[in-house]
């Protein structure tokens, strides 16, 4: 009778679901994974034969399953304060402060990011000024070695002595406050100091340039799909004549805008408000400049916001994102002569071998 009762209640609760998974409909996006969910697939001759109609139903499922989000909310609690995990999938808190493993090191994919960017440097660099930055990730702030951390020392050693250029250490000019607690970015409003730091070591002499401070809303980052719990940070960013009077030309769609996209703001990635979030080509064109210089930024994510900090001593910015297109093709675009260029990579992309 007992073994009755249990298959009862089971295959109730299983047809509840299922009747619950017709009747509520799909949700098109997850905001705490920032990412689209799957749709159910379509069903062709050629899907079923395949198996992708399989593979991606799965998918689909596992999406769309109902109450997604509490069930991660709960096995984050049973993960934490059940079996005494120090970590949630290698996500942990600390300091109020999202983190997410940075470990191991990866040897083979530094040396690979390393000849990629010497590469560029030999080919199509030999009459420009080349500075590069390593951006350290959060994790390399956090003073607590119960967490697995990389030998940063090493790390930085290594991408100094190898990659062909003039290296600004900014390593110092940081701390953990500067970035963001849900995400693994930096606050923009934080990040005068630094640009002025870095407009230095590009040998440019720092104005005095004022910036006023515009808080748009709250910013949930990338690492709320851990489950942890913490307050999020105000979305701010930094605007003045110069910036507001600069135009923007995304070349991959010849989309022009302006440096900050307030719609991407309230989308899956609010970080997003900086220079609109990924893209292949970004010219920024000052129109209030006092020379005629020009820079030319190989970056990731994290020069989306410090970029707009150094476009007052340039004419013209042009940033490159080679995750998304092959250096080959650059001179399709732009000729490399007599331009300061900078590349800025944080430790999160040069540990991974993304760049193209």
């Amino acid at each position: 009778m007992k073994e009755k009762i249990i298959t009862f209640i089971f295959m109730s609760f299983i047809t509840i679901m299922f009747i619950l998974g017709i009747i509520i409909p799909d949700k098109e996006i997850s905001y705490s994974e920032r990412r689209i969910l799957s749709k159910f697939p379509k069903i062709t001759l050629k899907s079923l034969l395949d198996t992708s109609f399989k593979e991606n139903f799965e998918k689909y499922t596992t999406d769309q399953i109902i109450f997604r989000e509490n069930l991660k909310k709960i096995s984050t609690n049973f993960s934490y304060k059940i079996l005494r995990n120090t970590d949630n999938n290698g996500y942990f808190k600390k300091d109020n402060h999202i983190f997410k493993t940075l470990y191991p090191l990866n040897e083979k994919n530094i040396e690979t990011n390393i000849n990629k960017i010497n590469k560029i440097i030999n080919e199509k660099l030999t009459n420009n000024n080349v500075y590069f930055i390593t951006v350290p990730d959060k994790n390399y702030y956090l003073n607590d070695n119960t967490y697995l951390k990389i030998d940063y020392d090493h790390f930085f050693k290594r991408i100094k002595n190898n990659i062909k250029a003039n290296h600004i250490d900014i390593t110092k000019k940081l701390s953990l406050n500067d970035y963001y607690k849900t995400d693994p970015h930096w606050k923009q409003e934080n990040l005068i100091n630094l640009a002025n730091y870095i407009i230095k070591g590009l040998n440019n002499d720092v104005q005095n340039i004022n910036y006023k401070k515009i808080t748009i809303g709250t910013l949930n980052g990338s690492y709320t799909n851990s489950n942890i719990k913490t307050s999020p940070d105000d979305l701010t960013y930094l605007e003045n004549d110069i910036l507001n009077t600069a135009y923007v030309n995304y070349i991959e769609n010849n989309n022009f805008n302006k440096i900050y996209n307030i719609e991407k703001s309230k989308g899956i990635d609010p970080y997003d408000l900086f220079l609109s979030g990924a893209n292949t080509i970004i010219e920024i064109t000052n129109t209030n400049t006092f020379n005629n210089k020009e820079l030319i930024i190989f970056r990731d994510s994290f020069a989306s916001s410090l970029a707009p900090l150094l476009v007052p001593y340039y004419k013209k910015i042009t940033l490159i994102d080679t995750r998304y297109i092959h250096p080959s093709l650059l001179n399709n675009y732009m000729t490399f002569d007599n331009q300061d260029v900078l590349f800025i990579y944080s430790t999160l992309i040069l540990n991974e071998n993304i760049l193209k």
